[in-house]
């Protein structure tokens, strides 16, 4: 089995190595790295998961081998008052930001725990990998040039895919969504929900594929040639004698004939469908 760990609990590596760059970063509250990750089976496809609480993770998709993590991180709230140095002793706590890096069989995981600081990721993949990304608070999940399975979660904050084929699954509470594709996936569905925010959706004009759409407060748009579907959706469901029926009406249509279904639902936002 090839297995690899990179570990930075308070990146003491970087004060000996590169200790002027350090020092300029530190004035400024600002950290940064790359990390290269060799793949125990190069050229094959893989899965990329992503855990933060603080930041933005940024995936893009290159014709190299490797995984390489960049990170960038500022301490949250102010530092005026605590003293650089003590005693002639430097001050690196301040550098930990929890960051864990581990491959196995082509399964990259990038985590980061740390609540105290901000810490951006832009990450380089392979072409044809898979993501799984989660992201908390106060960033940006951003996704380009990437062929696999998408499965992706911001709390607080927009989702933006661009140039991808995979099928995905994405949710946001706070923040909109915005996919679009160069290629449909011929089979499987696809779903886009969040609580506040627009969701909009771009395809090729000739991809075919069905729609169900829902917005509490807002409103459905395209611009394709789409064949309306005119039904209701029933949930019937019976509980400590209690007997309970709600019927919801949807948006529902095919495109080009039909297709995957795209499922789309939003509470505050409107709901867009465009054609490339």
């Amino acid at each position: 089995m090839n297995y690899s760990i990179v570990s930075i609990p308070l990146l003491l590596a970087l004060w000996f190595l590169q200790l002027p760059v350090v020092a300029q970063n530190s004035s400024s509250d600002q950290d940064s790295d790359q990390i290269a990750i060799p793949l125990s089976e190069p050229g094959k496809p893989g899965i990329l998961k992503v855990q933060t609480l603080q930041g933005g993770i940024k995936v893009e998709g290159y014709s190299g081998k490797e995984v390489i993590v960049r990170y960038s991180a500022a301490a949250r709230g102010r530092r005026s008052d605590k003293p650089e140095t003590v005693e002639g002793m430097r001050r690196i706590s301040d550098t930990n930001i929890g960051l864990e890096v581990q491959e196995n069989r082509n399964e990259v995981s990038v985590k980061v725990s740390s609540w105290m600081k901000k810490a951006d990721l832009v990450i380089m993949v392979p072409h044809n990998f898979s993501l799984n990304l989660r992201a908390v608070n106060d960033g940006l999940i951003e996704v380009l040039n990437v062929q696999g399975e998408l499965d992706i979660s911001n709390v607080n904050g927009s989702v933006l895919l661009h140039d991808i084929r995979g099928s995905a699954l994405v949710n946001t509470v706070n923040g909109k969504i915005e996919a679009r594709f160069t290629e449909l996936p011929a089979s499987g569905s696809m779903s886009f929900t969040n609580v506040n925010g627009e969701i909009q959706i771009s395809a090729p004009a000739k991809a075919k594929f069905s729609i169900k759409a829902k917005t509490q407060f807002g409103d459905v748009y395209t611009n394709f040639d789409m064949k309306m579907r005119s039904e209701t959706t029933r949930q019937e469901a019976a509980s400590g004698g209690t007997y309970r029926v709600k019927i919801e009406d949807w948006v529902q249509g095919d495109v080009n004939g039909g297709g995957p279904e795209i499922y789309l639902k939003s509470l505050n936002g409107t709901i867009y469908i465009q054609k490339q």
